[in-house]
């Protein structure tokens, strides 16, 4: 793979059938691990004719438990943009994805009527914090010429998990049903989207790289980069009017999108 020595050594090409390390393997570790995030994140929504009539929860609280799984993903990314230039994107994005599914497998036992879906609907939906990670992570992969492209498939290819698991979680609670009931075949459905992200994000950690250079945790240490604080880093991003703009294109996108 071509890299520039000028700029942290950064790729400046993509080969997407490739997975050396650091960057090709880093940049499949990026989608992959968003594309789980979103699995897991809307795994409840295609089971919930089989869920609702079971706990008696109203249309009205269905809508209420989607809301509020979309606003911890929005305070969470504000909460998660300034942490990755000082943490570094891929202990973020692990962290994020295992805490994704350790919730998505408590909901599986602790959903029992509409205000525990509320809860671990909001609770699971901080996962979906990991698009911001993902992004980053790319940035630091690549040079600016090919990094736009990355990202794109990075996101593109993530977004597929909200897809496919409508699909794929109605398989997975008919092969359950074949050998328990229905009250308990949903609830260990979800055995695979969390199984699926907490092992991810434990390989992640142990098989890739924040920057083609190493962690930012050791190149802090090495004094091979300068440590940046994630308030000061919240500071000058949030007081640049460009990302206001940005900010507000996002969410217009994004509330036609949901």
């Amino acid at each position: 793979l071509k890299t520039d020595p000028h700029d942290g050594d950064r790729a400046t090409e993509i080969k997407l059938w490739s997975f050396a390390r650091p960057h090709m393997r880093a940049f499949h570790y990026s989608w992959f691990s968003f594309f789980l995030a979103f699995f897991a994140w809307f795994a409840f929504a295609p089971l919930m004719p089989v869920i609702a009539p079971q706990l008696d929860i109203t249309e009205q609280m269905m809508w209420t438990a989607n809301i509020c799984s979309v606003a911890s993903t929005v305070l969470m990314r504000l909460v998660i943009g300034p942490m990755c230039d000082k943490i570094g994107a891929k202990n973020l994005q692990a962290g994020l994805l295992v805490y994704g599914g350790v919730m998505i497998l408590i909901a599986a036992v602790a959903v029992r009527d509409a205000t525990s879906l509320v809860i671990m609907r909001f609770l699971i939906g901080v996962v979906g914090a990991t698009f911001v990670p993902c992004q980053f992570w790319n940035s630091q992969l690549f040079v600016k010429e090919v990094a736009g492209a990355a990202q794109a498939i990075a996101a593109g290819w993530g977004n597929l998990g909200g897809g496919v698991t409508q699909a794929v979680m109605p398989l997975m609670y008919m092969a359950c049903l074949t050998g328990m009931s229905d009250k308990n075949a949903w609830r260990f459905s979800f055995v695979l989207p969390g199984g699926a992200c907490i092992i991810t994000g434990i390989c992640m950690v142990i098989f890739s790289d924040d920057t083609p250079r190493g962690n930012i945790s050791e190149l802090v240490k090495a004094n091979a980069i300068e440590k940046v604080s994630a308030r000061s880093s919240a500071q000058e991003g949030f007081g640049e009017v460009v990302t206001w703009v940005l900010a507000f294109q996002y969410a217009c996108c994004f509330g036609v999108e949901l």
